[in-house]
């Protein structure tokens, strides 16, 4: 056998007819064959051979015991079979032919579902009985094809869950280990891959290191190829348009000056989504960071004051007096609660939001509470786990200082950043 030709494989199982093993075998004309048979089938393989020949170290062969809870059994010897056929004797996956039909009817039920599982191409042998035998003059060989072509689907469900819960890793994993051989499906497959790894890379703030422009083209190649081919559910089309609006806001996050208004949100709806995937002290340190980005933001643009060097001499006489009569200090670095003390003393309206001067003259931040359990978590200095409901509250509560501060462009920049729901594959052709 030359290198460059193909190499065929197929995996059966044996019951006590010949006939239909022999037909099977005649039909896929493998190179290589592993049987897996029962102690009562094991002498049908004798009768086989009559027929069909092939060189011992073409042929592996298993034998299990007859009984219906043994299927895990069968599974496990199946995979062997397939790992023998593809790594020892080099059958391409694609080259393998099933025929689940020809054992035990719990010997064929379980060959389909690990067959299915592989993505292996399965046929049939279709035969009428005469006198309780098979008769070899009905006998026809009908392709089903590989499985994920037509069920490849529901494996992607799981996947499409994931995305939308914003588990874009794992989600990733699934989309790549579907290989279809329809073109369309493997390019919509690959792209939802690739797309996933993406957005992965956004979620771990890679995006405010590198640009992730071509990571996002990556996706859209396949997925642009796959847009209007029958394999691609309903309403993918919206989904691709509005993942392009996701892409394109984010390369601003890259791009922009920070601090910046669009950064923060991305921040903020950062940690909106650890609240929904339950990872509390995770949403609790990204909205402790959003707040005191706000800060950082109203003092460069709004006093010119950056908050790792900041020039005071920036202000006027009557804004540094007025830090002064509310017994600030003129930090060298800004952090969160000072960066808010002095927009109050600044007077500026964002800080309204956050700070308040109670009647004993002390000003008190609104947050403080939600900011004690960030201080106290495992994240910070502590270890003491956030509660979903403080942390649901934090993120709340910053989405309204923001929007009221800021109006439809902080709104505007929310629709932008939210990763869109991909759409069931139940929808799909």
């Amino acid at each position: 056998m030359s290198a460059t030709e193909a190499r065929k494989g197929t995996i059966l199982t044996v019951g006590l007819s010949p006939e239909p093993a022999v037909y099977s075998l005649q039909q896929i004309k493998p190179d290589f064959a592993a049987f897996i048979c029962t102690r009562e089938s094991a002498t049908t393989l004798d009768k086989v051979w009559e027929v069909i020949s092939l060189p011992q170290s073409h042929v592996w062969q298993r034998e299990i015991e007859d009984a219906p809870d043994q299927i895990g059994r069968l599974v496990h010897e199946f995979y062997n079979a397939f790992l023998w056929l593809r790594d020892d004797c080099k059958v391409q996956p694609q080259q393998i032919q099933i025929d689940p039909t020809l054992g035990r009817k719990w010997m064929s039920a379980g060959v389909t579902m690990i067959a299915s599982y592989l993505g292996l191409s399965m046929s049939y042998t279709d035969v009428r009985f005469k006198d309780n035998k098979p008769d070899p003059t009905t006998m026809r060989f009908i392709p089903l094809g590989n499985a994920y072509d037509q069920t490849g689907f529901l494996e992607a469900e799981k996947a499409r869950e994931l995305f939308n819960r914003y588990e874009f890793s794992a989600a990733s994993e699934v989309f790549e280990r579907l290989r279809p051989t329809l073109s369309t499906s493997a390019d919509l497959y690959a792209g939802l891959a690739q797309l996933a790894r993406t957005l992965h890379r956004w979620e771990l703030f890679e995006h405010y290191d590198r640009s992730l422009h071509e990571d996002f083209n990556r996706a859209f190649n396949h997925l642009d190829r796959s847009a209007y081919s029958g394999a691609v559910p309903h309403g993918f089309a919206e989904f691709l348009a509005e993942t392009r609006r996701l892409a394109d806001a984010v390369e601003e996050v890259t791009i922009a000056r920070k601090p910046c208004l669009i950064a923060t949100v991305d921040l903020l709806l950062n940690a909106e989504r650890r609240v929904n995937q339950g990872r509390y002290d995770d949403a609790t340190a990204r909205s402790y960071r959003a707040l005191e980005s706000m800060s950082q933001l109203y003092l460069a643009t709004r006093f010119h004051l950056a908050t790792s060097n900041p020039d005071y001499r920036q202000l006027t006489q009557a804004q540094r007096e007025a830090i002064v009569a509310q017994g600030l200090s003129q930090p060298a670095k800004i952090a969160l609660e000072e960066g808010w003390r002095l927009l109050w003393a600044l007077r500026d309206e964002s800080a309204q939001e956050v700070m308040e001067q109670r009647k004993d003259g002390k000003l008190y931040n609104k947050f403080q509470g939600v900011l004690d359990d960030r201080n106290n978590s495992i994240l910070a200095h502590g270890w003491n786990p956030v509660g979903g409901e403080r942390a649901r509250r934090m993120v709340g509560r910053l989405k309204d200082v923001l929007v009221k501060a800021e109006g439809d462009p902080a709104r505007g920049l929310m629709a932008r950043l939210e990763p869109p729901a991909l759409p069931s594959f139940w929808g799909a052709n």
